[in-house]
């Protein structure tokens, strides 16, 4: 089917909508650019694809949506070194710098100023963790979608990033089969340095907390950040609250496990089916705080009585 536009919909395609500029994958991929250095991120490298559900009934299916040509990633460089240095830092033409260093004379120091060429890693240029910025990071030219990107899309991705352990990233950089083992633990190194500076990053304003269940009268959920040591384990105090119906919000028992799950003691508390399950008074609102990041978690559910437990019906991160 050829790339994807990143502005506007297919004008063939009843169900393409949403303008694709605001779609939160295609902001969001922009982080999963920075994370990779994959500066040549534009729309000419994608690719969209009809996966028919069933082979032998090609007219029902669904279209894959693909990044391609990645061959600019893990730090490519160009003949011209300033050129190359500027990459994943500034824009080709970046009239906000060219016009402050008008201004300044040039003297402020940048990023790319700093970077430099390890000796027997040359293969990776200037790629690496200790000057990566996941906030100023830019591609080769403004993309509207990058550029429309919102904290709520940087944290969603950022979750995404997250699930990625070490052992993912080092068994992906071995099936790359490097010829030399010093530049498959430099690219397994510095790949994880800088997922964690994107979790830093994302996870310290909106709530890190996802994967919600519930079970045996208690809701149970997963902390991206504690699991994947993003911040100090001593920054996470967890507090929770539970407001039913009308009634003021109390204070709930929060219970911490390993591997970033934590549970609150939420039993259902509504009588079972003398009510209708939407009235009001079956209605709950759980305010989930992990002392980290400065947003909570709001989680809206409805009490459908003991036998039923409770039903999640909205997710909140303000």
């Amino acid at each position: 089917m050829g790339p994807f536009a990143y502005q506007g919909t297919k004008d063939d395609d009843p169900n393409d909508v949403v303008p694709h500029e605001q779609r939160r994958p295609v902001r969001a991929a922009r982080l999963m650019a920075a994370w990779l250095g994959h500066f040549d991120a534009r729309e000419q490298n994608t690719m969209a694809t009809w996966m028919p559900d069933d082979p032998a009934r090609p007219g029902k299916g669904h279209v894959r949506h693909w990044i391609m040509d990645l061959g600019d990633s893990l730090g490519l460089r160009w003949t011209n070194d300033g050129f190359s240095r500027r990459l994943n830092h500034a824009y080709f033409f970046d009239p906000g710098y060219l016009v402050e260093d008008f201004v300044t004379l040039g003297i402020p120091q940048r990023p790319w100023d700093r970077v430099r060429i390890r000796e027997g890693l040359e293969d990776f240029g200037y790629f690496d963790a200790e000057h990566f910025d996941p906030e100023m990071w830019r591609p080769e030219y403004p993309m509207l979608p990058f550029q429309n990107m919102t904290e709520a899309d940087g944290a969603w991705m950022a979750r995404i990033i997250a699930r990625f352990t070490p052992e993912h990233v080092e068994a992906a950089v071995r099936a790359g089969d490097l010829s030399q083992e010093t530049h498959a633990r430099f690219l397994t190194d510095t790949l994880v340095k800088r997922q964690r500076a994107i979790l830093r990053r994302y996870f310290r304003t909106l709530s890190p907390i996802t994967d919600l269940h519930y079970e045996a009268r208690e809701l149970c959920a997963v902390d991206l950040a504690r699991r994947t040591d993003t911040y100090p384990q001593a920054s996470f105090r967890y507090e929770a609250t539970v407001r039913r119906g009308v009634g003021a919000a109390v204070r709930a028992a929060v219970r911490s496990q390993a591997q970033g799950l934590l549970c609150v003691d939420l039993p259902a508390l509504a009588p079972e089916g003398a009510i209708p399950d939407d009235a009001a008074s079956r209605y709950v609102v759980v305010r989930i705080e992990n002392g980290a990041s400065r947003g909570p978690l709001v989680l809206h559910l409805y009490d459908l009585g003991p036998r039923t437990g409770l039903r999640l019906v909205g997710v909140e991160r303000p």
